[in-house]
């Protein structure tokens, strides 16, 4: 499969999810505005909703790309990894949007998905082959070296002229 059907089928799986979460947002603006935060069908949407999202991005994706396709041992295990602390995450993020109104224990899936970014960047990383690292370095150009400050030598002050002047006040001439 060439590179420009991966980047279709990438931004048709980007468009999907980008939906998904505008639908999960107006879901959850109706149950605030409504006040059916404590029902099971808030919670059972939420849930249902990171689902989809995880099978769209984390299967379906590579899937359709064939990322799948004579794959190495060493990228199964990444992907594998990916996938566990993608669900993991996930579910941390389920728990912090269930227990949102419930004190401040929701926090903790917060901290569970923070805890898995990293490491899931890296398994994922490694199953897609890149082998640059996600994040761009710039580099700059070696400045030119400095030159030495020019000294401009300030012209000495002219002697004024050398003209005695009597101190008593100038000499009357007569006319």
């Amino acid at each position: 499969m060439d590179v420009n059907q991966k980047r279709k089928i990438s931004r048709n799986i980007m468009i999907a999810s980008i939906l998904l979460v505008v639908v999960v947002i107006a879901f959850m603006f109706w149950c605030a505005m409504t006040e059916r935060t404590e029902t099971y069908f808030y919670n059972l949407a939420v849930i249902f909703f990171l689902v989809v999202y995880c099978f769209l991005t984390d299967y379906l994706e590579p899937k359709l790309c064939k990322e799948f396709e004579g794959i190495s041992e060493e990228r199964k295990a990444a992907y594998r990894r990916f996938l566990i602390l993608d669900i993991v995450g996930y579910a941390g993020l389920a728990f912090f949007l269930v227990f949102i109104y419930n004190g401040s224990i929701g926090i903790l899936g917060v901290v569970a998905y923070a805890l898995t970014v990293k490491p899931k960047r890296e398994a994922r990383t490694i199953f897609y082959k890149r082998t640059q690292p996600e994040t761009k370095t710039v580099v700059r150009p070696p400045e030119p070296p400095k030159a030495e400050p020019e000294v401009i030598e300030a012209d000495a002050p002219e002697e004024p002229d050398t003209e005695k002047i009597d101190p008593a006040g100038p000499e009357e001439t007569e006319e």
